[in-house]
């Protein structure tokens, strides 16, 4: 999950639930505005899985957000994470 600063991270505190009782999910928020006593990701959401993943071949991939960030994630990761655009899945993919 990606956003500007903490305040914009909603649902953290059901998320990190979820990541503690399931282990096959992991949460790593990413903001990109520093923040003092941060412990997630700093910087831009889509950087931050390109740079925790080799590879999107996979994985099903559920987007949420503004349609120039769903168009942006799913250009990047097909072209360089090997995403399957079948597989990415965004409300935003209706509209552009």
């Amino acid at each position: 999950m990606g956003a500007k600063d903490s305040c914009q991270l909603y649902a953290k505190d059901e998320l990190n639930d979820i990541d503690v009782q399931y282990p096959n999910i992991s949460f790593v928020p990413v903001i990109e505005q520093a923040e003092e006593n941060w412990t997630g990701k700093l910087g831009n959401v889509l950087e931050a899985i390109e740079s925790d993943f080799s590879s999107l071949e996979e994985f099903d991939i559920y987007l949420a957000g503004r349609f120039e960030m769903a168009g942006a994630a799913r250009e990047r990761f097909t072209q360089n994470k090997s995403a399957k655009s079948e597989r990415m899945f965004a409300d935003a993919y209706s509209f552009i």
